[in-house]
């Protein structure tokens, strides 16, 4: 279902007209159907945090270019492995290390480091506190001197991200020696539903547990803990059922392994 049906049904379930009124044009007018679409976005959020799907799980592939250390993976919630490919025949997987390894293996400057075929991945700590959030690569020398090579600074362009604060942080090393194709592997929020056309996973394959979470939301929001309860009760079978189809799906498998 599209966003638009999704939202129409919810307005209808919920008795809430109010939620998508869409007023006349004007500075300080309020569109009030994104009152509506809240509600609908904070429950694929909550299904995604509390529903084991099997679709959850993708990867995401961006293009490193040589010298280039650095990847922020949007929308991500668990990586589960690392690849990279240089060649139409040469797939190799990263190891996972931790930061404190890669900043004990790693001694200089990350944009000093001698370029070759990657190996390992971490997590990245790209993030400086709030109060040098302002800084640039410029500008950082004002407050401190050596930077390490890791952090984001404010109006850097960093490849494959639709927002420093929805994304996860990687450092691929040693930096690559031509351009290779790194493919994280692990499991990723839905998409967000934002316009009238928009469909997700949810939206998708499973509209009426949206349409419950969403009212669950709702009931949640205006402090209705038993309105909020009920739904989450009528929700628990929908849930129960997807996840049970999922622990088929994989017992299978691992029958068939063994068989």
């Amino acid at each position: 279902m599209l966003l638009s049906e999704i939202r129409a049904q919810f307005v209808e379930l919920a008795g809430r007209d109010d939620l998508a009124l869409v007023p006349a044009t004007g500075v300080g007018v309020l569109n009030f159907k994104k009152r509506a679409d809240f509600f609908i976005q904070a429950a694929s959020k909550w299904l995604d945090d509390n529903v084991d799907i099997d679709r959850k799980v993708a990867h995401y592939s961006y293009d490193m270019t040589v010298g280039t250390y650095k990847l922020l993976v949007p929308d991500n919630k668990v990586i589960s492995r690392v690849y990279a490919q240089y060649s139409n025949d040469n797939i190799i997987e990263l190891q996972e290390k931790s930061y404190a390894w890669i900043r004990d293996n790693y001694k200089r400057k990350l944009s000093q480091l001698s370029n070759s075929k990657p190996a390992y991945w971490c997590k990245g700590v790209a993030e400086l506190g709030p109060t040098q959030l302002a800084l640039t690569s410029a500008t950082y020398t004002g407050s401190y001197t050596y930077e390490f090579g890791d952090t984001i600074f404010a109006g850097d362009t960093i490849p494959g991200t639709v927002g420093r604060y929805r994304a996860t942080s990687l450092l691929i090393l040693p930096p690559v020696d031509q351009t290779f194709t790194i493919s994280v592997v692990g499991e990723f929020y839905a998409k967000v539903l934002f316009e009238d056309a928009d469909i997700n996973l949810w939206s998708d394959r499973h509209p009426e547990l949206l349409l419950k979470a969403s009212l669950r939301e709702l009931e949640g929001f205006y402090r209705n803990s038993e309105g909020r309860k009920d739904w989450e009760d009528f929700l628990f079978t929908d849930k129960q059922g997807i996840e049970f189809n999922k622990a088929e799906q994989e017992s299978h498998g691992i029958n068939q392994m063994e068989g």
